[in-house]
């Protein structure tokens, strides 16, 4: 009652302040020229008594406007305030019973975070009940753990409202568990042979968490969910580190003896050739198991094999070794295979008769295993003889005929061909001497 009638004399005083009679002009014109007409008194007065009338005309309507506006006032000030219904009235207990213990939290020196949830839970708003400056609101940071003065508060709240204790105290294990990003981890293999790819994948996925990691051979990564190659063997102890963006307090895990990683050999080897055979050197470390493939499916598990290829070609050789670990490594290099079919050819000859060099063509004794071709050619790289029979050479004399050819330089072409199919082409220079 006493704060309605504060604000009736508030409303009385604003209104007769706000109003004001209409002026004009002319009214004061007759008023000057009553006072100062030299008239009779009796005109005069009533003159003057007209202009009075006309002002109390006017008076009275202002005093039946406020007493009218009064009236609306109370009226319509008991409409809207009153509650009408008893969900109404059970509301406004409610806001009285929650700005109670707002108050209460405030005169006992409580925390402004605590009073918040309270009038969160509510539904009473921030500026309603608290100054600004003792709220702060932060949509992006998360609830920090309850203090010992929190704690305080949350007896305080279930001794005088125990229908919120439920709600609260999920909150605050709300902002417990926001307090810093799950840290925990899983990879997708922890033990092979070196160089081991693993990759480490976040329990909790978020563009709003910032990730350290520590693989524990010296390297590190921010990425989400990161892919490590372990070169060296060895065990490795891996940690994670998490925090919001906006947050101060870290979350990390330490897992010892995540990754194992063993010891892989070094492969390595080189070959010598002789007469078509391949003799290869084995090069490897920190092995003791092996394995050739010469790639003409012919394999060796021998440390140094030999080998020797049938036919022309490039072949490729891999050597695999392993160790007792269970690890190996392969390794491969290419080889081009040209099987040589050997022979001697002269440089010249002399076609006299006399029994010494009369004649000229290649000799060996694998040579009755080949085709044989023979090709002779003069300066004009005109055939001058030509020989399909290993056992026929050149006597001198000119294809076809029976005249000696001139003494001069002459080019021999001999192609050979094994059973294998390999095919062997060689070419060169005689001299034919006619003495």
């Amino acid at each position: 009652m006493k704060n309605n009638i504060i604000n009736f004399e508030d409303y009385i005083r604003n209104q007769l302040t706000k109003y004001e009679l209409p002026y004009n002009h002319n009214d004061w014109v007759k008023f000057e020229k009553v006072l100062s007409t030299n008239k009779t008194g009796l005109k005069t007065s009533n003159k003057f008594s007209k202009f009075l009338f006309e002002n109390k005309l006017r008076a009275i309507s202002t005093a039946g406007v406020i007493i009218l506006a009064v009236v609306s006032y109370f009226y319509f000030s008991n409409i809207n305030t009153e509650p009408t219904s008893k969900n109404e009235i059970e509301a406004v207990n409610e806001q009285s019973t929650a700005k109670n213990e707002v108050k209460s939290v405030e005169k006992n020196h409580q925390s402004p975070h605590t009073v918040n949830n309270i009038m969160k839970k509510q539904n009473i708003g921030v500026s309603s009940s608290l100054p600004d400056n003792n709220i702060k609101e932060n949509d992006n940071k998360p609830d920090l753990p309850a203090s010992s003065e929190d704690k305080n508060e949350i007896k305080f709240i279930q001794d005088n409202n125990p229908d919120s204790v439920k709600q609260l105290t999920a909150e605050t294990n709300l902002a417990d568990n926001l307090a810093a990003p799950n840290s925990s981890f899983t990879v997708d293999i922890k033990e092979g042979c070196s160089p081991l790819k693993v990759n480490f994948i976040p329990n909790e996925k978020s563009d709003n968490i910032v990730y350290l990691w520590d693989f524990g051979d010296g390297e590190f990564s921010t990425e989400l969910s990161p892919v490590h190659t372990y070169n060296q063997p060895g065990v490795y102890n891996v940690s994670l580190t998490v925090k919001y963006f906006k947050s101060e307090k870290p979350g990390s895990n330490v897992v010892k003896n995540l990754i194992i990683v063993k010891s892989t050999p070094v492969t390595e080897f080189s070959w010598k050739l002789s007469e078509n055979n391949y003799t290869f050197s084995n090069l490897s470390q920190n092995a003791d198991n092996y394995k050739w493939i010469f790639g003409d499916s012919k394999f060796s598990t021998e440390e140094n094999p030999q080998h020797t290829f049938m036919l022309n070609g490039s072949y490729t050789v891999k050597l695999i070794s392993s160790n007792s670990n269970g690890c190996s490594a392969p390794h491969s290099k290419v080889i081009d295979v040209i099987i040589e079919h050997k022979y001697f050819v002269p440089n010249a000859f002399t076609p006299d008769s006399d029994g010494q060099n009369d004649t000229f063509g290649p000799t060996g004794n694998d040579l009755t295993n080949y085709e044989f071709r023979m090709l002779i050619y003069d300066k004009y790289s005109r055939i001058v003889f030509e020989s399909n029979d290993v056992n026929n050479h050149w006597d001198g004399k000119i294809i076809g005929t029976n005249k000696l050819a001139e003494s001069g330089i002459y080019v021999w072409k001999i192609i050979t061909k094994d059973k294998y199919e390999n095919i062997n082409k060689k070419m060169g220079y005689v001299s034919l001497i006619n003495n």
